[in-house]
């Protein structure tokens, strides 16, 4: 199957399949700050400021800091509702990858709709060793 994923996946996405299938590979991502400043009727620059490491781990849990290249997702949510059923319901408004080298970042994003929450890899895609700081509260100005 691997062999079949490889041939037919772009060479862009080549470190993907490694990473995923040839090697244990964790992630540091961290938002350090989200703040928003009013930009017009019901639009947002949504400013972030975040950190993203990468990592290859051994069978005797050595790890050893990876080279980096790669697409995460950056995400914008408004305010949680709920369902007809009572179920919480998130609301993204922005949702795009960016392709990212390790270190920190600061990006300003024009959003419609008022923010609530940001984050880098909000769904948790990639193994990270502390999920819960990728996303954190917007503040706005």
């Amino acid at each position: 199957m691997y062999a079949f994923l490889k041939k037919h996946t772009p060479d862009s996405f080549h470190y993907y399949l490694a990473d995923t299938w040839e090697k244990i590979t964790l992630y540091e991502n961290k938002l350090i700050k989200a703040s928003a400043k009013p930009a017009g009727k019901d639009e947002y620059d949504v400013t972030l400021e975040f950190s993203t490491k990468k990592f290859y781990a051994d069978s005797s849990t050595k790890e050893t800091v990876a080279p980096m290249n790669d697409y995460i997702d950056i995400g914008i949510f408004g305010a949680e509702t709920k369902d007809k059923d009572g179920r919480k319901k998130t609301n993204p408004i922005y949702l795009q990858k960016y392709k990212l080298q390790q270190g920190a970042k600061k990006i300003t994003i024009r959003v419609k709709g008022k923010p609530f929450k940001a984050g880098i890899d909000p769904y948790n895609k990639l193994i990270d060793r502390i999920p819960i700081d990728n996303i954190g509260d917007v503040d706005i100005d």
